[in-house]
């Protein structure tokens, strides 16, 4: 560095530190944005070669995304949306149930039934849902709403960082009771 640009840094030091002084008088959340914009002032006014070397950060290796995440673990998920199974027709009452739990233990019902496959995870679910049904439910909610039903209706085991889930008799017998008052509500 140059005697010129320790000098421009200097003042600009100094002027950033008066304005700094004058930002104490502000309430929060007014003084964090002040603050914010008074530095994005101040490195605005950094030429590129000196503000790379302020902000130089390790660079984070990229993890994979979701879709690639999904490609390599989720032949179940795959088996179920990629079947040329009507699975949609014998289940449309999914539609007429009321809540993230019934619609949950529909698609555990349907990936039991019709592709023997054990259990789900909430992600698993909810791509079922919106794929096959065009219903949104965020995994969260599912993960939730299942979570509260554990060792009741449902049964889980931790597979990697997120629960897999699989209906119980309890459960089985709770949507066959949801299903017969909503086709009785219908009727």
């Amino acid at each position: 560095m140059d005697i010129n640009k320790i000098k421009k840094e200097i003042e600009l030091a100094k002027q950033v530190s008066e304005e700094f002084e004058k930002q104490q008088e502000l309430k929060e959340p007014y003084r964090s944005i002040s603050y914010r914009l008074v530095l994005e002032k101040a490195f605005s006014g950094i030429d590129r070669e000196t503000k790379g070397e302020i902000t130089k950060r390790k660079k984070q290796p990229k993890r994979a995304t979701p879709k690639v995440r999904r490609a390599i673990k989720d032949e179940k998920l795959e088996k179920i949306l990629k079947t040329d199974k009507d699975i949609v027709s014998p289940y449309k009452y999914i539609h007429e149930l009321s809540n993230t739990e019934d619609k949950s233990y529909t698609i555990l019902k349907i990936a039991e039934d019709e592709f023997n496959i054990r259990s789900l995870t909430p992600a698993q679910i909810s791509e079922v849902l919106q794929h096959k049904f065009r219903i949104s439910i965020d995994k969260n909610t599912i993960n939730v709403t299942l979570g509260k039903k554990a060792g009741k209706e449902v049964d889980r085991k931790l597979e990697g960082q997120t629960y897999s889930y699989w209906l119980l008799d309890a459960g089985k017998d709770s949507l066959k009771r949801k299903i017969e008052e909503t086709q009785r509500k219908s009727e």
